[in-house]
């Protein structure tokens, strides 16, 4: 059981936080602990972190009057737009490696000037770092230049760190030069909190179990945790092939009226193409989570800007071909755009409709007709979307350039500011990565492909987002994750 008084007493602490002991509780407790008429800066790395963490707080009756939360990122963000004075050396948003590496640097200096340290000071009791395991070194230089300045707390799992890529380095928490001092004052959480308060404590000691294996590199063999993980062995299992085995299962569970909180995990976090086809298998049963920094938006938003009359209605005919069900779409209209003659007469109203909402576009290329047409195609008959969150914000971006009368880019990128900051609450039946789901919980996990998950980090947080019922679908038995 860690000592929380004296964790948030230290000037430089550090828990050891397994996957579900019961984090965010710790935080919350800490805030209470250091209330002393200055806020507690929280920090951490995703907007579904800081998402989750403010839905504790409240849960917890604790007012916001007591902390700030925000990302690393967008922490430092506000410093480098602030006080950075030449700002056309900040790289563009939509490349997103260099954009942030670049505030993080940017931000180290600045916070190592006198005014800026003491408006600091007067602004926070304490500061303490969320996930601290998939801080880069230049985040955890800023850390570290944030740690003379007042007290600061580190939580992490060297076995969830799984930030690492674009060639960047993640601070190394067993080592002790590195960490510069937080690991002389060391606890660990002991409990797991998440399978205790769910009622699968079984479930949670089977996840203990496999974490030890993971740390210690042996095979995880499935029918070891047969009593309380559900796993299903398929040789030729094929993700995008209809009517296989593996297929039913998940739509056993999508609908089971009592499973509202279901995550499918898909082992690829780089692109969202094959989570699209998963999605379109179960009838756009899914909520498909989103990347915030995903190029799609900037480069859709720079489409929309140097659009003209001429092609606007193409740019819009082509994302909606992207992101709805494109035969719904093309009962509709040709494949050069023409509208098609319909016979019925409901067919005719809704082909009209469509014709004046194309006709005033290419009229005006207002930005509120874009809008209006791209609604319009959402609705025909029989359509799907299949990027919600995508077409939402795409949606927001062009509402928001016309109202404030600015280019779409620059209203995407004050819109994905804003989300860094407020989070982005995920419920419901979702299908996601590790990426973009670490750090939340959900009562059903589906783990597709299990045999392909090369890393034990990413497996690890993949299985630990279950609380109640964890699927395992595997074409072995046994895996190795130790590739990497």
């Amino acid at each position: 059981m860690a000592d929380l008084n004296k964790f948030i007493t230290d000037r430089k602490s550090l828990i050891i936080a397994p996957a579900g002991y019961g984090k965010t509780h710790a935080i919350t407790s800490c805030v209470r602990l250091c209330n002393n008429g200055k806020k507690c800066l929280i920090l951490t790395h995703t907007h579904a972190g800081v998402a989750s963490i403010k839905d504790k707080m409240k849960k917890e009756g604790l007012s916001p009057s007591l902390y700030t939360i925000d990302t690393i990122c967008s922490f430092a963000l506000q410093y480098t737009n602030a006080y950075h004075i030449n700002k056309s050396e900040i790289p563009d948003v939509e490349n997103s490696n260099e954009y942030f590496k670049f505030a993080i640097t940017t931000a180290s200096k600045l916070v190592n000037s006198l005014p800026i340290k003491e408006a600091i000071r007067s602004s926070y009791s304490h500061i303490i770092v969320d996930e601290y395991q998939d801080c880069t070194i230049q985040q955890h230089n800023l850390i570290v230049s944030l740690s003379e300045i007042i007290p600061t707390h580190l939580l992490g799992d060297h076995l969830q760190g799984i930030f690492g890529f674009n060639g960047e380095r993640l601070v190394d928490m067993e080592n002790k030069v590195e960490m510069q001092g937080f690991e002389e004052n060391k606890q660990m959480l002991t409990i797991p909190w998440r399978w205790n308060n769910a009622g699968a404590a079984n479930l949670g000691s089977s996840l203990d179990s496999i974490r030890v294996h993971l740390l210690n590199k042996r095979s995880i063999d499935f029918r070891e945790y047969s009593a309380h993980i559900d796993s299903y062995i398929y040789p030729e299992a094929d993700l995008y092939k209809k009517d296989t085995k593996y297929q039913k299962i998940i739509w056993n569970e999508l609908n089971n009226a009592n499973t509202n909180s279901l995550l499918i995990i898909h082992p690829n976090s780089a692109i969202p193409d094959e989570r699209i086809k998963i999605n379109k298998l179960f009838g756009n049963r899914l909520r498909l989570i989103e990347s915030i920094d995903n190029k799609e938006y900037y480069q859709y938003a720079k489409d929309f800007d140097s659009s003209t009359m001429n092609n606007i209605y193409d740019l819009i005919l082509n994302l909606c071909l992207y992101i709805f069900k494109s035969s719904a779409i093309k009962s509709f209209i040709k494949d050069d755009g023409t509208r098609k003659k319909k016979k019925f007469a409901i067919d005719k109203l809704i082909s009209s409709s469509l014709n004046e909402s194309v006709e005033k576009l290419l009229g005006t290329k207002s930005f509120l007709e874009a809008i209006c047409l791209i609604k319009k195609i959402g609705l025909l008959p029989e359509n799907k979307c299949y990027r919600k969150d995508f077409l939402h914000d795409m949606l927001k971006a062009l509402e928001t350039a016309h109202i404030e009368n600015i280019t779409v880019y620059n209203a995407m990128k004050k819109n994905r500011d804003i989300l860094r900051r407020i989070g982005r609450r995920v419920t419901g039946r979702c299908i996601g990565s590790t990426l973009l789901t670490k750090g939340l919980e959900f009562d059903t996990v589906i783990v597709l492909n299990a045999h392909k998950y090369k890393d034990p980090k990413n497996f690890y947080v993949a299985i630990t987002r279950a609380s109640k019922k964890l699927i395992i679908i595997s074409q072995t038995n046994i895996i190795h994750p130790y590739s990497l």
